[in-house]
């Protein structure tokens, strides 16, 4: 969905191109589900606006590249170098589950989850936890480095890698004391007290993508 007009693209070299901003309103889908992404977009699209609270906004410009969405949004004649019309359009890293190492006295196991399943645990065990991530998920990408004065892309060209930093959460008090900035594996101990716990971990790349995961704790049957 797409809400207000953007400026002009300035490497258009005069043309006027305009681009609009997308909105994104992930819903819930653990429990408890909801609001929706209709819902969430129709309180933003109403006036007054409905309650945003419960909703996740999230607003982008359109990746640049000209096929992205079917819009044309760098024509040949833009001026801009071919290797950045035919990147791959920017997008979201994309989370496909997680690899979760569980120590537990001398035993080490290591389990593959996918989304939405839960890991048992039991007071003590240690774990280790590390998002398993699609393989485009760090995008490559071109910059124009050293342009002159109102000429976009006039100076030399260089390729880099999108750099992923990450956040993370718990909805309950976990052993779990990261150094900054630290990435995966997340490791932490479950204590004494063994409570269903969410996981939430952001994904963040440098170039404004974002994916949000989460990940249940619950205690294992029997323990």
């Amino acid at each position: 969905m797409s809400a207000g007009r953007g400026a002009p693209d300035p490497r258009a070299h005069g043309r006027r191109l305009f681009w609009r901003k997308l909105v994104h309103a992930p819903g819930r889908r653990q429990p408890p589900r909801g609001p929706f992404p209709r819902e969430c977009l129709e309180r933003l699209a109403t006036s007054p606006r409905g309650d945003l609270a419960p909703c996740l906004i999230i607003l982008r410009y359109p990746p640049w590249n000209p096929d992205a969405f079917g819009l044309p949004f760098l024509p040949e004649e833009a001026g801009v170098p071919k290797e950045v019309r035919d990147e791959q359009a920017d997008t979201n890293p994309t989370v496909l589950g997680f690899t979760v190492t569980r120590e537990r006295g001398d035993l080490r196991e290591e389990l593959v989850i996918d989304l939405g399943d839960p890991v048992p645990v039991r007071r003590g065990d240690r774990l280790h936890v590390e998002p398993r991530l699609a393989a485009d998920a760090a995008q490559e990408y071109w910059v124009s480095v050293g342009d002159l004065p109102n000429m976009p892309w006039s100076g030399t060209l260089e390729q880099r890698v999108e750099e992923l930093r990450y956040e993370v959460l718990f909805s309950e008090p976990v052993i779990y004391d990261p150094e900054y900035g630290q990435g995966p594996p997340f490791t932490f101990v479950v204590p004494h007290d063994v409570v269903p716990t969410t996981m939430w971990i952001d994904v963040l790349d440098d170039r404004q993508g974002q994916a949000f995961v989460e990940l249940q704790f619950v205690p294992e049957a029997g323990a």
